[in-house]
Protein backbone atom coordinates (compact mmCIF):
# COMPACT_ATOMS: atom_id res chain seq x y z
CA UNK A 1 0.00 0.00 0.00
CA UNK A 2 2.80 2.30 -0.18
CA UNK A 3 5.21 4.44 1.96
CA UNK A 4 2.67 6.22 4.55
CA UNK A 5 1.81 5.55 7.98
CA UNK A 6 -2.27 5.71 7.50
CA UNK A 7 -1.58 2.35 5.86
CA UNK A 8 2.02 1.96 4.38
CA UNK A 9 5.24 1.05 5.47
CA UNK A 10 5.94 3.60 8.20
CA UNK A 11 2.44 2.40 9.99
CA UNK A 12 3.46 -1.11 10.01
CA UNK A 13 6.84 -0.32 11.12
CA UNK A 14 5.35 1.94 14.15
CA UNK A 15 4.00 -1.85 15.28
CA UNK A 16 7.60 -3.05 16.04
CA UNK A 17 8.76 0.21 17.39
CA UNK A 18 5.51 -0.15 20.04
CA UNK A 19 6.77 -3.83 20.22
CA UNK A 20 10.70 -2.83 20.93
CA UNK A 21 9.42 -0.03 23.44
CA UNK A 22 7.55 -2.79 25.39
CA UNK A 23 9.57 -5.84 25.33
CA UNK A 24 12.84 -4.64 24.52
CA UNK A 25 13.68 -7.28 22.23
CA UNK A 26 16.15 -5.84 19.21
CA UNK A 27 14.49 -8.35 16.78
CA UNK A 28 11.58 -5.50 16.47
CA UNK A 29 13.58 -2.79 16.49
CA UNK A 30 15.75 -4.87 13.43
CA UNK A 31 12.46 -5.23 11.61
CA UNK A 32 11.35 -1.75 12.05
CA UNK A 33 14.91 -0.64 10.85
CA UNK A 34 14.21 -2.64 7.95
CA UNK A 35 11.42 -0.60 7.18
CA UNK A 36 13.12 2.26 7.52
CA UNK A 37 15.52 1.09 4.84
CA UNK A 38 13.03 0.63 2.61
CA UNK A 39 11.46 3.97 2.75
CA UNK A 40 14.67 5.17 2.22
CA UNK A 41 14.12 4.50 -1.73
CA UNK A 42 10.85 6.55 -1.51
CA UNK A 43 9.79 6.20 -5.24
CA UNK A 44 12.08 3.62 -6.65
CA UNK A 45 9.03 1.10 -5.60
CA UNK A 46 5.91 0.71 -7.89
CA UNK A 47 3.61 1.98 -5.64
CA UNK A 48 0.00 3.99 -5.95
CA UNK A 49 0.64 7.91 -5.60
CA UNK A 50 -1.55 8.77 -2.61
CA UNK A 51 -4.57 10.50 -2.60
CA UNK A 52 -2.48 13.91 -0.46
CA UNK A 53 0.91 12.95 -1.53
CA UNK A 54 2.40 15.66 1.31
CA UNK A 55 -0.17 15.00 4.11
CA UNK A 56 0.88 13.46 7.09
CA UNK A 57 -1.39 9.92 7.26
CA UNK A 58 -1.16 9.21 3.17
CA UNK A 59 1.95 11.36 2.12
CA UNK A 60 5.75 12.02 2.33
CA UNK A 61 5.26 13.38 5.62
CA UNK A 62 4.65 11.31 7.85
CA UNK A 63 7.36 9.17 6.35
CA UNK A 64 9.83 12.10 7.07
CA UNK A 65 8.04 11.34 11.00
CA UNK A 66 8.63 8.40 11.38
CA UNK A 67 12.10 8.62 9.89
CA UNK A 68 12.65 11.16 12.49
CA UNK A 69 11.38 8.89 15.15
CA UNK A 70 13.39 6.08 13.98
CA UNK A 71 16.26 8.06 15.40
CA UNK A 72 15.34 7.56 19.13
CA UNK A 73 13.34 4.18 19.01
CA UNK A 74 12.74 4.34 22.66
CA UNK A 75 10.67 7.76 22.18
CA UNK A 76 8.97 7.36 19.32
CA UNK A 77 5.15 7.86 19.45
CA UNK A 78 2.92 6.87 16.50
CA UNK A 79 1.27 10.71 15.74
CA UNK A 80 -2.26 11.20 17.15
CA UNK A 81 -2.30 8.05 19.21
CA UNK A 82 -0.05 7.87 22.08
CA UNK A 83 -0.32 9.95 25.31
Amino acid sequence: KGYSICHGVSGNAYTFLHLYQVTGDLKHLHRACQFADWCFTYGKHQTQIPDRPLSLFEGIAGVIYFLFDIQEPNKAQFPGYSL
